[in-house]
Parts: structure tokens; C-alpha cells; sequence
């Protein structure tokens, strides 16, 4: 993903409209993107990424996003209902656990049959995600694939990076 600027706060904890535009990026990659867990694309896929505080505000900014991705990449509205509520799961157990001033980065990355979405920020704790709980299980339920990377304390930020990277086939589950 290309390098996005951080958001402009405004001071009153938002986020201004004119900055929120600015660190908003549309990337068309011809290139296939593959991962050791994820599926890869098979064609052409394009990208679309955001950073916004690491606020449960901005809750509301990432579900109409996904929801925007996912309609114009002309997914079912089943898939794109699963693609919001597990983005909706992975951003707010992040930004719970986010260290003062950290942000949540987002990305979706589509082709005709699939969406990848990858969420990072930065955590006080090395394991935000408790497999035990239905959060967990629900992120299973609704995506095709799910992985989470957590790399070891950066005392620049000062906490844990976190990404949470998960797949989601348009054809339905595990399709």
C-alpha cells in the first residue's frame, strides 16, 4: 500500500472532512498480490486505503467506506453486510486497545471475485484478539480467511504493531 498521510485533528477529537480526503488514496495495482495464508488475486486487482485516529468515532467513517468499496466493486450485498461487520469487529477491538494517539490504517483490495481487507494500528497489549471469545469466532463465521501478525514491542510507538489481514471470496464463504 502506498504511504498515506497521517489525518489533520481538528482539536475536538475529529477529524477534519478536508484532511479525512487527503488520507484517503486510490491505488489501481496490475500486479497480483499474494500472501502465505490469503488467497491471491487472479486479475488485476485495485486498492483503496484510509488512516483515521484510533477512535471509536471513526467507526462510523470505515463501516460507510467498506460499504462504498464494496458496492462499487459490485459485491452481493450478503458480502459486503460480512465484509462490514468484520471490519466493524477488527477496527473496534483494535482502537480499545490502541496506545494514545494511534491510528487504525485500512485497506481493501478487490478484484471480481474477492476483497482482501488488511487493518493495522498499534495495541498496549500483544494479543487484543482472545480466540476464546464470539468476536473471534464470529470473524471466522463471516470471512473466508483471517490472520493476525503482531510484531514484537516498538518502543517508538509505543506498543505492539497489529495487522489483522482478512479474506472474503464474492461468491460466497469458502468459495
Amino acid at each position: 500500500m502506498t504511504e498515506l498521510p497521517p489525518a489533520q485533528h481538528t482539536g475536538n477529537g475529529k477529524t477534519s472532512a478536508r484532511s479525512a480526503k487527503a488520507a484517503l488514496r486510490l491505488v489501481h495495482s496490475d500486479t497480483q498480490h499474494s500472501t502465505p495464508v490469503l488467497p491471491e488475486f487472479t486479475s488485476p486487482a485495485t486498492s483503496i486505503g484510509i488512516r483515521v485516529p484510533a477512535g471509536l468515532t471513526q467507526l462510523t467513517m470505515l463501516r460507510a467506506l467498506a460499504e462504498t468499496v464494496c458496492l462499487i466493486a459490485d459485491f452481493t450485498i450478503d458480502a459486503a453486510t460480512d465484509i462490514r461487520v468484520a471490519l466493524d469487529e477488527v477496527a473496534t477491538t483494535l482502537m480499545l486497545s490502541a496506545v494514545p494517539r494511534a491510528e487504525i490504517e485500512c485497506e481493501f483490495t478487490y478484484d471480481e471475485r474477492a476483497m482482501t481487507v488488511r487493518v493495522a494500528s498499534v495495541s498496549h497489549t500483544a494479543t487484543p484478539f482472545d480466540e476464546r471469545e464470539f468476536g473471534w469466532n464470529m470473524l471466522h463465521a463471516l470471512t473466508d480467511s483471517i490472520r493476525t501478525i503482531t510484531q514484537p514491542f516498538d518502543t517508538g510507538a509505543p506498543g505492539f504493531p497489529i495487522e489483522v489481514t482478512f479474506h472474503r471470496s464474492q461468491d460466497g464463504l469458502h468459495g
